[in-house]
């Protein structure tokens, strides 16, 4: 069962830090107030059935539609504070950074996905290797369009090639960026070997 926090000073529920341990006493992100109470999700959504069957991770929700705009925001921490690097890297889908055909950066969750324990073992790899043969031309050919200006953003399902050698299905959503005169390419990874 998913545990959740709750905060019965704004009833606001919001979900555990992987990090914490359940026990430890936090600040509820909506009102500052300390909170060390934990619920499962299902005890707090009797009372709130309009609430989602499972809680989206890092999700907030609550019951008094004035709480948000009573919140200080001194006790609210923008994500101008937060280590993107680490909020990549807890990302649950592969992302990838190429740079001149090279992997310049990879998550963890896109190293599990080709099959690697570690992501410096893809970070330098050619990502043209990670990809099947019979793909291969498809990939180069929306590159080219999108570095022709055709667009900036595309989505296509590929075949990657684990480290063992195993083949799989993922889906591709890309974006192009410039960085010191060089471009690049921005890349999401969603695995869809359990889709049916």
């Amino acid at each position: 069962m998913r545990a959740v926090r709750w905060c019965s000073r704004c009833e606001h529920a919001f979900d555990l830090d992987e990090d914490s341990a359940d026990d430890a006493e936090v600040a509820c992100p909506f009102c500052g107030a300390p909170v060390a109470e934990v619920r499962t999700w299902e005890s707090v959504r009797r009372s709130h059935p309009e609430w989602p069957t499972r809680p989206v991770f890092g999700g907030a929700y609550h019951t008094r539609p004035d709480t948000p705009a009573a919140v200080p925001t001194s006790n609210v921490r923008l994500l101008d504070d937060v280590d993107l690097p680490l909020l990549l890297e807890r990302a649950p889908i592969g992302i990838a950074v190429a740079r001149s055909g090279i992997n310049a950066y990879a998550n963890s969750a896109c190293a599990r996905m080709f099959g690697y324990e570690r992501r410096s073992d893809i970070i330098g790899m050619r990502f043209m290797d990670m990809i099947a043969p019979e793909c291969r031309r498809m990939v180069l050919d929306r590159l080219r369009d999108r570095l022709g200006g055709a667009a900036e953003d595309m989505q296509y399902d590929c075949i990657g090639i684990r480290k063992d050698g195993s083949r799989f299905p993922y889906r591709v959503h890309s974006a192009a960026f410039e960085f010191e005169d060089e471009p690049g390419t921005f890349v999401f990874l969603i695995d869809l070997s359990d889709e049916d």
